[in-house]
């Protein structure tokens, strides 16, 4: 029984993620596959389009065997955690023998030789980082230009495409782990990750989701031709009953209270927040009549968009940095919650049970009582997070969505 894992958003499912699921079994060989996939929050620091249990059931759908949930902590982190933890996800169940993931570069000897880098941080290389970030870079700025101080344009070209920069993540945490687990890349093929365009043959989540937004209706995009089958009916019917599509402009209204009944000291516990970033969020939201408002406001050299997002992001999650180490240093997700899979692959859920280091999790309604107060945290944090997209939802729509305890696990 060999397994391929891969790591995954799904925001939505789209021809892009399906050719990389079929292209990962055809080239590692397995029989079957699994994925670790964000919940109803997403690494750009921004709710999904669309809930999770849709999006799992969506991928269920069109082949994948079993969808395992990025917490939340994580999938809305940087990165280097986002892929730590999904890494650490997959090797704890036991079953991966191999993990393939989309590049720009299509081959793995540069993305390993970075990853040897930025995990081993040769003396020079660690001098030319330093000064670029007491220039006043962010930390991906400066870690491209030390790169390219470093190694030269080649390598540093490398890192300012977002599939590179997560798939060196994803060989650094299996370095780390000294995981038995096998690296594979495809060469993303279709439109780049941020690539707006819809006009190609496979379209990129960005595009799908501002073709959505731009549509004169959301049940009028045309979105067909973007999606498998099954995840297009999905998504059509969940925006036909008013449970989608969920954008970042739908969070401004429950984190405005938020930051509005939140003191600066309190704010400066919660992940990402630093260098006074606590004030000028307090300064500006008393003037911001839109969530794009807000980050226009805020953007800075140092704090770019998506930075900004992430942080804005746990500050309405109560994501603080206390709570955020300790799962770090204690192995990351503390349980492996299952969200759906396919009927023929319950002896591949099975042998989960029993090999998996970590708790395996299905139905959630009384599954915590036999877990420690480090992984009721982790899945108190969870429920809330799911919670909160649900009144996001309910603000929008007028919909009261279903919650941890009474979705059932998904089977098809």
């Amino acid at each position: 029984m060999k397994v391929v894992g891969l790591v995954t958003e799904y925001n939505p499912f789209h021809k892009g993620h399906l050719y990389h699921m079929e292209k990962s079994k055809q080239l590692t060989g397995a029989d079957y596959c699994i994925c670790v996939m964000s919940g109803n929050f997403v690494q750009r620091g921004t709710p999904a389009i669309i809930d999770k249990w849709n999006r799992a059931k969506s991928a269920l759908l069109s082949g994948m065997d079993i969808v395992i949930e990025l917490p939340i902590h994580y999938s809305v982190s940087s990165a280097e955690f986002f892929a730590s933890a999904a890494v650490s996800l997959l090797h704890n169940t036991g079953v991966v023998d191999s993990i393939c993931f989309g590049s720009e570069l299509g081959s793995l000897d540069k993305l390993d030789a970075l990853a040897d880098i930025f995990i081993e941080e040769p003396r020079d290389y660690k001098m030319l980082l330093q000064a670029h970030l007491k220039s006043g870079h962010n930390f991906p700025s400066a870690r491209s230009l030390a790169l390219n101080d470093y190694e030269g344009d080649s390598y540093s070209e490398i890192i300012n495409n977002p599939n590179n920069i997560l798939g060196i993540e994803y060989l650094k945490a299996l370095k780390r782990l000294k995981s038995h687990i096998k690296a594979y890349t495809i060469e993303r093929i279709g439109a780049g990750y941020h690539d707006n365009s819809s006009d190609v043959n496979i379209a990129s989540a960005t595009a799908i989701r501002n073709q959505i937004q731009t549509a004169s209706s959301p049940q009028n995009a045309d979105i067909e031709n973007m999606l498998p089958s099954e995840s297009y009916s999905i998504l059509k019917a969940g925006i036909s009953n008013k449970q989608a599509p969920v954008f970042p402009a739908d969070v401004f209204a429950l984190l405005r209270y938020k930051l509005l009944c939140t003191p600066e000291k309190q704010l400066a516990n919660i992940l990402d927040i630093s260098e006074g970033l606590e004030n000028r969020i307090k300064t500006a939201i008393k003037s911001a009549n839109s969530y794009d408002e807000l980050i226009d406001m805020l953007m800075t050299r140092r704090y770019p968009k998506t930075k900004l997002h992430r942080a804005l992001i746990h500050i309405l999650l109560d994501i603080d940095k206390n709570s955020f180490d300790v799962f770090s240093n204690n192995g990351y997700s503390q349980y492996i919650r299952v969200l759906g899979f396919r009927k023929d692959a319950q002896a591949l859920m099975r042998k989960i049970k029993h090999n998996s280091s970590l708790p395996v999790l299905g139905k959630i309604k009384g599954s915590e009582k036999a877990l420690t107060s480090l992984q009721q945290k982790m899945l108190t944090d969870e429920i809330r997070a799911t919670e909160i997209y649900n009144t996001i939802i309910l603000n929008k729509y007028n919909i009261k969505m279903k919650n941890d305890y009474s979705i059932p696990l998904i089977m098809v």
